[in-house]
Order: C-alpha cells, then structure tokens, then sequence
C-alpha cells in the first residue's frame, strides 16, 4: 500500500480507519469509512490530491466492483464510486490523479473465479468512468485490427450479411466518426484525416466488442 506522510490506514472488517497526525505522531483527525456493504473493502492505495484533499482507491468485496472515495483536506468525504462488471470481479493494483484532475486506476479482472486479464480506467474529476477497456472472457471474435498502431490502422472483417458498422470514439469517449461496408467481408483502413492519440473502435456485431487502436505520425 502506498500511503502519504502522516497518514495511517488500518482496516477493521467493512470498514476503516484513516489517521492525519502531526510529524510528531500526535493525532490532528481521524475518520471511520463505510466500504457501503457486509464485505471487506480491499484498500489498496492513497494519495493527496491537488486540492489538498486524499483519494483513496480499492476493491469492494460485496459488489466485486472497483471502489474508491475522495475526501477534503479535513478527510470529510466528498464522494464515494463504486464500478461494478457484470459477471465480473475487480481487483485494485494502484490510481492515482491525472494531470487533467481526474484519476487513472489498474487492477485486474476475474470471471468465474479465474484471472483473465489487467484492466485499466480513467475517471473524470468526480470519479465517473469516460472510457474503459473492459475485461471480458475471450470470445470467438468475427472482426479484427489487423494494424492497431499506425498512420492509419486497418479493419478486417468476415461473415457479416448486413455488412459492417463500427462507431469510433476519442479517448474522452466522444464519438468522433462512423465507418462501414455494404460487403460481408473486407478490410477499412482508417485514421488519415484524423490527429495522433489513443482511440476506441466500437462494433456492434455478432460478438459485440471494443477495441483500442492509436494513431501516430
């Protein structure tokens, strides 16, 4: 666990204990927060934020979700979020606040008990999710990036009787574009007219699936 100077977290079953104290070791706060469930709250790490408050990230074993709860420079809790998979369990390996005030979180996923995958999040300011790349159990997939990093990047596609469609988004999640074929198989390339960065291509197809993709120049 990472911790700043003069804090101390201790766990105590659903909920836990966090301690401000002096250099000297003398106490100046101390808060007891709820995990919100009859579980334990697996905390993994704190950090002090530019607004002098803490953010404190997690796993919360009553909703198998990510867990995490900002506070002020007092400690008073200023939100509490918890992210949830379906069918899914997270665990928390490190967050930490963004330059852009916001927050980046890793951890790892578990379907059915067994580990398939890390998983990493970005959250605006207020803790809520732009954009995700989920962790799913492996499924037999009908399109494919055949060139994720690139100028431009190339779309291959099969078995599509409607033809194809996917939805391109930036990585605040704004959608940026659509692409698509009248044809059941292909290849699209894409990415010319569009700026370096990491971007999301969405297609809603008999698998279903997001996948990342970054330009470059």
């Amino acid at each position: 666990m990472l911790f700043p100077l003069n804090l101390m977290l201790i766990l105590l079953l659903y909920v836990f204990l966090l301690i401000k104290t002096k250099s000297n070791g003398d106490t100046i706060w101390t808060h007891i927060y709820d995990g919100g469930g009859t579980r334990d709250v697996d905390c993994c790490c704190i950090h002090q934020t530019k607004d002098g408050g803490y953010v404190i990230f997690g796993a919360s074993a009553s909703f198998g979700g990510i867990w995490s709860l900002k506070t002020d420079d007092k400690g008073d809790t200023l939100w509490t979020r918890i992210l949830q998979g379906e069918n899914q369990h997270y665990g928390v390996n490190s967050g930490e606040q963004t330059t852009d005030e916001g927050y980046i979180i890793t951890g790892c996923g578990y379907f059915e008990n067994s580990y398939i995958g890390l998983l990493l999040l970005k959250t605006d300011s207020l803790g809520y999710v732009g954009i995700t790349e989920p962790v799913i159990p492996p499924v037999q997939s009908d399109w494919q990036v055949v060139s994720p990093v690139g100028p431009t990047v190339t779309l291959r596609y099969e078995k599509q009787p409607q033809g194809f469609h996917a939805l391109m988004f930036d990585a605040s999640g704004r959608k940026v574009d659509e692409i698509g074929s009248s044809l059941t198989s292909g290849e699209i390339v894409w990415g010319e007219s569009f700026g370096p960065g990491v971007y999301f291509v969405r297609v809603e197809s008999s698998h279903p699936s997001t996948k990342k993709i970054v330009l470059i120049r």
